[in-house]
């Protein structure tokens, strides 16, 4: 497989936002698994180019992926 850059958009905690590099054809569900460390697909809406997204989609060059956690923990 080849490297590809892919914009990687994590909304959770402190956030984090940037370019980074992913293996050409990898599933979402794996490039999240090793960027997001306990990543569980059910607790996040995922998005690559601004548009809902499953885990078994495979990553192109120049995709926009973002992650947002479903429930924000509470502050009590």
């Amino acid at each position: 497989m080849s490297k590809i850059n892919v914009t990687f958009l994590n909304n959770e905690g402190g956030g984090f936002a940037g370019q980074t590099g992913a293996e050409a054809g990898e599933s979402l569900d794996s490039f999240l698994g090793r960027k997001v460390p306990g990543y569980d697909p059910g607790r996040y809406l995922i998005r690559v180019n601004r548009e809902e997204a499953r885990g078994d989609m495979r990553l192109e060059e120049g995709m926009r992926i973002s992650l947002t956690p479903q429930k924000i923990a509470s502050a009590w």
